[in-house]
C-alpha cells in the first residue's frame, strides 16, 4: 500500500573523520539504532548479514561491546525488518535494529577504546560484503 503524506526529514551532513558508519548505511532515532544492508546486486540473505555484521561492529567500536557480547545481544534482542524485494533485479534491503533501552548501562561513552581497521577486518573474518 502506498499513502500520501507530508513529512519532515532532517538530513546531517557527517564528514568522514566523525564517522560512525562502517559498511552499511545507520540509523538512529530516538527509539533505537540500526545499520541498512542494501548492497544492491547481492541476494537478501547478503544483506540481511551486512546489516547484522555492520550492527556487531557498531557496538562493538562505538558502544563498548566485545564482538561476542554484540552477538548474543542482536541474537536476542535484535530486529530485523525487510524493507525491499525486487529479486527480478536484485534489488532488496534489510535494516537491523536495536532499541536504545539495552545500551542504558553504557555509562561513560569516552572510555570507549577505538580499534584500528586492521582489528576491525580481523574480527570480521569469515563474512563476505
Amino acid at each position: 500500500m502506498e499513502t500520501a503524506a507530508d513529512v519532515r526529514l532532517r538530513i546531517d551532513l557527517i564528514k568522514q573523520e566523525e564517522n560512525r558508519h562502517l559498511n552499511c548505511p545507520q540509523i538512529e532515532s530516538e527509539r533505537t539504532i540500526g545499520s541498512i544492508g542494501c548492497h544492491f546486486g547481492q541476494p537478501l540473505g547478503e544483506n540481511v548479514r551486512a546489516a547484522f555484521h555492520d550492527m556487531v561492529m557498531r557496538l562493538h567500536r562505538f558502544y563498548g561491546f566485545t564482538v561476542m557480547d554484540s552477538y548474543k545481544l542482536l541474537g536476542q534482542a535484535g530486529e530485523v525488518r525487510v524493507s525491499q524485494v525486487l529479486s527480478y533485479h536484485g534489488y532488496n534491503a534489510a535494516s537491523a535494529r536495536l532499541d536504545k533501552k539495552y545500551l542504558v548501562w553504557l555509562k561513560n561513552p569516552s572510555k570507549i577504546i577505538p580499534i584500528s581497521d586492521s582489528e576491525l577486518n580481523r574480527s570480521a573474518q569469515g563474512f563476505k560484503i
